[in-house]
């Protein structure tokens, strides 16, 4: 097996289920701005696309000028319940403690911003794990676009040959396959095996506490 030196993860589905904080969060802003309210279900479905794509996909509406008002509001009720509506996944801690107590680097790479990752991590006591955090607001160009992954490579001083990435959806799978990097899809989230047939991948995990079998 390779040895990888760098684990990188995604944080919602995979990490954490924020997808209470985020449906709160998109129909604070869709009842701001007139748009119907959409069903957590609706809403868990582009959980791992960039913001700008999930309110693209969910409104209907490609303005960026409405995005970004939409944006600012997602981000004003963010800040009030996204780290309290979190939810921790079995294992997590665990998984992170065990990468770092066998010398590997360990970062995480979301379409979430920087400080609020930082603040859920803090709340549940494993930001100590975490070598870098990779946020939306960090990059300029979102999944599936290569750079988040490119950037947390560099800024720890790796190479793709020696990075694995960590994520529930297919937009990771994407943004994996773009940077030339090893693939880990996880069960996390609404993806199912099923939506990553079609990827190169070395196995599919079930729960995080699989990723010991690549150390």
């Amino acid at each position: 097996m390779k040895e990888y030196k760098l684990f990188l993860f995604d944080f919602d589905y995979t990490l954490i289920d924020s997808s209470k904080g985020i449906a709160s969060c998109i129909n604070y802003g869709f009842e701001k701005m007139n748009y119907p309210l959409k069903s957590p279900q609706e809403i868990s479905c582009t959980i791992g696309q960039s913001l700008q794509g999930a309110f693209s996909s969910l409104s209907g509406d490609n303005n960026l000028n409405n995005y970004e008002k939409f944006k600012q509001l997602f981000m004003e009720q963010s800040k009030r319940v996204m780290a309290e509506y979190s939810v921790i996944y079995e294992g997590t801690i665990e998984a992170l403690k065990f990468l770092k107590e066998n010398d590997k680097k360990v970062g995480i790479v979301s379409a979430k911003d920087h400080a609020t990752i930082k603040k859920i991590a803090e709340r549940f006591n494993f930001l100590q794990y975490v070598d870098l955090i990779v946020g939306e607001d960090d990059v300029v160009n979102q999944k599936p676009d290569p750079e988040a992954l490119n950037k947390a490579i560099n800024d720890t001083c790796s190479t793709a040959n020696q990075t694995i990435y960590v994520g529930d959806s297919v937009f990771d799978a994407e943004m994996a396959t773009n940077a030339k990097i090893d693939f880990l899809p996880i069960l996390g989230g609404v993806s199912t095996r099923i939506d990553f047939e079609r990827f190169e991948k070395i196995k599919v995990l079930s729960v995080i506490s699989e990723i010991k079998e690549f150390v």
